[in-house]
């Protein structure tokens, strides 16, 4: 019994110790990895043109084949 508690408490400050690095390793790699974004948000608004929606749908409407009915 006098030798399983100093064991315990050596597990037990190990697993502590454990926890400690793995949090500490979490936020390093949290802090590392902090997304940019490549593209600024002037790039995006002329990378994607204009279109109307409803004409769009109606180009689809038209050239869809009517096999549903």
């Amino acid at each position: 019994m006098t030798i399983s508690v100093p064991i315990l408490v050596l597990l037990a400050s190990l697993l502590l110790l454990l926890g400690v690095l793995a949090i500490i390793a979490i936020a390093l790699v949290a802090n590392r990895c902090k997304c940019k974004p490549t593209m600024s948000e002037k790039h995006v608004n002329n990378a994607i043109p204009d279109i109307d929606a409803w004409s769009e749908a109606g180009k689809r409407l038209k050239n869809e084949s009517h096999e549903q009915k």
